[in-house]
């Protein structure tokens, strides 16, 4: 903590800080429209959420299976190879 002059410690060990005005509006606080406005963006957000994680799981899966397939693929091809050459 700062040792400014506008500082004060308590006997807890909390500062007080005496420039601001009592009387000041607090600035977070919010009319009921804005929190319902904002409930309202956060439901939408919270489905797009849902939405995108789907699309994330169902392309983990794409993904999956695309290397297996190709890993699959791949092995085939090295023992039709050996085989082919190992007749010769």
């Amino acid at each position: 903590m700062p040792s400014c002059h506008y500082f004060r410690r308590d006997r807890d060990d909390r500062a007080t800080i005496f420039y601001h005005n009592v009387l000041m509006i607090n600035e977070n606080s919010f009319t009921l429209q804005q929190i319902d406005g904002a409930r309202t963006d956060y439901a939408l957000i919270e489905a797009n959420l849902e939405s995108v994680a789907k699309q994330l799981g169902e392309l983990r899966a794409y993904i999956a299976k695309a290397a297996l397939g190709i890993m699959v693929g791949s092995a085939a091809i090295v023992i039709l190879w050996a085989e082919a050459f190992w007749r010769l």
